[in-house]
């Protein structure tokens, strides 16, 4: 008989021990608990939105695109109009400018001819 009262001492001693080990592990747990939850809100909150960023790199993607096709579409347009070089002022231009108008290419074969006719100090050394 003794043996079992001491055995059953021992067992409401043991469970006793054991409520108080868990409710104290529970209040640290719950402590610990608080402290976990504002370390990961404050985290969070710190934290940007993967898809918000996402989607501010996509909306700053598409703008980039559309400005350098823009800028292309430009680059494509010639500088001057068609038909610039029958137009008066360019050519007028081209006369009124001595490095421009005598060059290999723009250069009249026939005003040279045109203009030793008409020289008066070519036609008396001939």
């Amino acid at each position: 008989m003794p043996f079992c009262l001491l055995e059953l001492l021992f067992l409401s001693f043991d469970s006793l021990n054991k409520q108080e080990i868990c409710k104290s592990s529970t209040r640290e747990s719950e402590k610990m608990g608080f402290v976990m939850e504002f370390a990961e809100n404050l985290i969070l909150k710190l934290m940007e939105d993967p898809k918000e960023r996402d989607r501010k790199f996509r909306e700053h993607v598409y703008a980039v695109k559309d400005q350098c096709n823009k800028t292309k579409e430009m680059w494509a347009l010639p500088l001057r109009p068609y038909g610039f070089w029958t137009f008066e002022r360019h050519n007028s231009q081209l006369r009124w400018d001595a490095q421009i108008s005598q060059v290999a290419g723009r250069r009249d074969p026939y005003d040279d001819l045109l203009q030793h006719s008409t020289d008066p100090v070519t036609s008396r050394t001939k």
